[in-house]
């Protein structure tokens, strides 16, 4: 069983991304990893750390970050190369960088799509037929 540490004092600290089952508090925060507990579990227990309010929609959040720690190559042979442990120390400052991207990314893209109408209007085209079928299914399911 793999585990990762962070530490939470003064109300800051990384958490490990993965499959989490189990999660402890002692002064540090453990997290165990396993293919077992869904994201909820982990935005719940962030909540109940941190009291960050955080709804179902972080779960995409951290599913792009994890996807985009995944597809970092010089992390992956850092993984191949060291223990868990040891992996850390690249391990921390590339997850400050894949925040700081996606964050870039979305600020981009929701600044793009607030003030350019032909962008806005055809990001609303794409999606609406899919928004449209999924409301009127669960209207037909309920």
């Amino acid at each position: 069983m793999e585990r990762a540490s962070a530490h939470a004092g003064n109300g800051q600290g990384l958490v490990a991304l993965g499959r989490i089952t189990h999660f402890s508090l002692a002064p540090t925060l453990e997290v165990h990893d396993s293919a077992k507990a869904p994201l909820s579990e982990l935005i719940d227990r962030i909540n109940q750390l941190f009291g960050a309010d955080l709804g179902p929609e972080a779960m995409l959040t951290i599913e792009q970050v994890q996807d985009k720690m995944v597809a970092n190559e010089a992390l992956a042979e850092q993984a191949k190369a060291n223990s868990l442990e040891n992996y850390r120390h690249g391990f921390e400052p590339a997850f400050l960088d894949a925040l700081v991207e996606l964050r870039q990314g979305n600020v981009k893209f929701f600044n793009r799509a607030i003030e350019d109408e032909a962008f806005r209007k055809f990001v609303a085209d794409s999606l609406r037929p899919e928004v449209y079928r999924r409301q009127r299914e669960s209207q037909l399911g309920a």
